[in-house]
């Protein structure tokens, strides 16, 4: 790939002695006029991005922000513009940067201006901190599940040395009354209670051995899952229940708290509302985001139906920029459709 700079650019740059560092610089490196229009941008900038050489000279540089901050980041270069002094850009919060594929990144950006031939132009260079980034993540899930564990151990020591040890000696005492009773019932239901907190200890123990030995937490799918069996009672069946792409990918991000009661809610409504003999569940994670679908052969959905419910899945749809709809089928029954983009998810 080559540097997309044009000739006038490089030469100016040339005339600042800085054309070796341009064409070595690992980070990405944008001239940007007072128009914010690019004119110059060097082979590290075109890969990060995934342009050709080239591609991005007379483009306004915000092209390469999401367009939710396109707003806000034509305002904060207009005001480097009135004050120009070098620095990094936003350094109390993470900025992200847009790809040609449409994905987003998290990007650090310094600021300078730099006076060439023709005038003054903004330098931006941009250095890739997706990797620091994850490795972030991935020391906070590391120190939550050591906190998970510590909480799991001490909820265990607990449960061990004070409420079993005070069953176990409820349990003597009740033994040592089930012989002294005069009345042969009493002593049955004494001898009974005495089997209960024996069963009760048991329960206690398969706990315990529980949170010593599962401190991993549940995947998406795996909640996901136990949600669906939750609502099997109301039901009064069992759904068919489909997973597509890698759910658990979402396991730790912002979108798996709004996707669980999502799921809850929909086979909840359908438990209250459609009286039906048959619901399935499916859910896709791809490229194109999150969907969730729920399809029942119940009465429909008519206009007295609450919906309430419904109100909150829209809601929820609408704030990540997603889509919600419901309809009554042809045949019988309702079609529940949930979906928010996958730049959402990322």
């Amino acid at each position: 790939m080559v540097d997309s700079t044009t000739p006038e650019a490089l030469a100016a740059l040339d005339g600042v002695g800085a054309t070796s560092l341009w064409h070595a610089a690992a980070d990405g490196l944008v001239l940007v006029d007072d128009d914010g229009v690019i004119v110059a941008t060097n082979a590290s900038l075109d890969e990060l991005f995934g342009f050709e050489g080239g591609e991005l000279i007379g483009r306004p540089i915000e092209l390469l922000v999401p367009a939710e901050f396109r707003t806000g980041h034509t305002e904060q270069r207009e005001g480097f513009q009135d004050s120009p002094e070098a620095r990094p850009m936003a350094a109390s919060r993470l900025l992200h940067a847009l790809r040609a594929d449409g994905s987003t990144f998290a990007v650090n950006v310094s600021l300078g201006r730099l006076e060439l031939s023709g005038g003054s132009v903004t330098m931006a260079a941009v250095r890739d901190l997706s990797a620091r980034v994850e490795a972030e993540r991935e020391q906070a899930e590391a120190e939550r599940r050591q906190t998970l564990a510590e909480d799991h151990e001490r909820i265990a020591s607990d449960l061990h040395d004070t409420v079993i040890q005070r069953l176990f000696a409820l349990g003597l005492d009740l033994q040592a009354l089930s012989g002294r009773a005069g009345d042969e019932t009493v002593a049955r239901r004494v001898s009974g209670a005495v089997d209960t907190i024996d069963d009760i200890i048991s329960d206690i123990r398969g706990t315990i051995f529980g949170l010593r030995s599962s401190d991993e937490p549940a995947g998406l799918r795996q909640r996901l899952s136990a949600i669906v069996s939750q609502t099997e009672s109301a039901l009064g069946f069992a759904p068919e229940v489909s997973f597509s792409g890698p759910i658990d990918d979402l396991t730790h991000s912002e979108l798996a708290e709004t996707v669980e009661p999502v799921v809850r809610e929909a086979l909840t409504n359908a438990a209250r509302h459609a009286r039906a003999s048959r619901v399935t569940l499916a859910v896709t994670y791809d490229a194109d985001g999150i969907h969730i679908e729920v399809v029942d052969n119940g009465r429909g959905i008519g206009e007295d139906v609450a919906r309430s419910g419904l109100a909150n899945l829209a809601d929820r749809a609408t704030a990540h920029g997603g889509r919600f709809a419901v309809e009554a089928l042809p045949a019988g029954g309702t079609r529940l459709a949930w979906w928010v983009p996958a730049s959402v998810s990322a």
